[in-house]
């Protein structure tokens, strides 16, 4: 077991456990795909793809922190953070400064909204949603989204932002112009992702048990949680109703990752394989097994490039190493087989439509004591050390196929 003080746990021991549900299988949330920003075609199938490879670096080294997600303006190539105080844009290519805006102390989700010059921030210190004009860069509404909103989706179809969170079976909705509530829905489960169509729906992988309560406050928990069986359910964003919802015979542990360029066929992973579950029939059509690693934490799927990414471990290196998977889906809809992309270093947190890259977080780290102990058999309290970047070494990695 896990023991830590009662004023730790909010600093140490969250992020910690969302470290280790994931790698247990779970996954808290994730970067959402929707089918309106998809603008090139896939490879086609006799088409040898070339491997992923480091494109150029953009170093930033008067940064000393990054707090939450990383999002990419494909508009204006521009990648916006926070650096724990205020919220930083820096041109995508030089790594320059080109704006900022106060007082958003962290990124926990972002979504671009371009056609209305709109970007979405949910902060994950206040949880509060901002709302930012993409152009001028500056705050044209603050909305609260609840202190259990940890993740955005923007439904370009009505025009309407999705607010929910792990610990909460509500899903909270704004108008994406005004950035006022304009509902809620009950989505009759807890969520751990959401993908958007584009035309209107909004698919959730649900579980019926939150992931908050694995965790005990003053702070212990198991270090191997079970992984939760998760269904899908269907959410038509215009009625904000509910619709079917089912579960994958064949995989009662599935992790939703996306949904294909042809809007159809949700994009889901089954312990060592990734499938396509088609939304007529709600059956699978195709599948990509991963074989000789474990796959360990869920990416993404990103259908501008017809990959789906994943973290998998090699248990046969000495000690474990984590492997970057790609799963490739050709413009016939048939799934490639798995590929192992050890010359990446990191995971997508960031993608690049137009040139088909992507953007990878990097700094070098230094071990801290967290203030938290595990409990072995035989060996009593042991101290935890944990790793933190180092201030000053941050950069961001830019990969493609080109």
């Amino acid at each position: 077991m896990f023991r830590a003080s009662a004023d730790l746990v909010r600093t140490h021991l969250v992020p910690l456990f969302l470290v280790v549900s994931a790698c247990n299988g779970f996954l808290a949330w994730g970067q959402s795909s929707s089918a309106a920003s998809q603008t090139t075609s896939h490879t086609s199938a006799f088409e040898e793809l070339k491997p992923y490879h480091l494109i150029r670096t953009i170093p930033l080294p008067s940064l000393k922190k990054m707090s939450g997600r990383l999002g990419f303006d494909q508009q204006n190539g521009r990648l916006f953070f926070s650096d724990g105080k205020d919220l930083v844009i820096v041109n995508s290519d030089s790594g320059e400064r080109v704006g900022l805006v106060p007082k958003i102390r962290g990124v926990s989700s972002i979504a671009f909204a371009p056609e209305i010059h709109r970007v979405f921030i949910l902060n994950s210190d206040s949880r509060d949603l901002f709302v930012l004009d993409l152009t001028a860069l500056t705050i044209v509404r603050k909305a609260n989204a609840g202190a259990e909103s940890s993740s955005i989706l923007y439904d370009s179809a009505t025009k309407k932002i999705l607010a929910t969170g792990i610990t909460s079976s509500t899903c909270k909705v704004f108008d994406a112009v005004s950035g006022e509530q304009v509902g809620t829905v009950k989505l009759r489960g807890y969520p751990l992702r959401a993908v958007g169509d584009a035309y209107g729906h909004v698919y959730f992988e649900l579980t019926s048990r939150s992931l908050g309560t694995l965790l005990q406050v003053p702070g212990t928990m198991s270090p191997t949680p079970t992984p939760l069986k998760s269904d899908l359910a269907e959410l038509d964003t215009r009625m904000l109703a509910m619709g079917e919802r089912w579960q994958e015979e064949s995989c009662p542990y599935l992790v939703l990752l996306g949904i294909d360029r042809s809007g159809q066929n949700l994009v889901t992973g089954c312990k060592n394989s990734i499938t396509l579950l088609n939304l007529q029939t709600r059956k699978t059509i195709g599948s990509s097994a991963i074989g000789g690693v474990k796959v360990s934490v869920p990416v993404t799927f990103n259908p501008d490039f017809g990959d789906a990414f994943l973290v998998g471990v090699d248990a046969q290196t000495t000690p474990y190493q984590l492997e970057l998977i790609v799963v490739h889906e050709d413009s016939s809809g048939q799934l490639d087989p798995a590929e192992l992309v050890p010359q990446v270093f990191g995971r997508p947190a960031a993608f690049d439509a137009a040139a088909q890259h992507f953007f990878v977080v990097q700094s070098d780290t230094k071990t801290v004591d967290s203030g938290l102990f595990i409990e072995a058999p035989g060996s009593g309290l042991t101290p935890l050390p944990v790793q933190e970047p180092v201030p000053g070494t941050y950069q961001i990695l830019v990969y493609g196929r080109d």
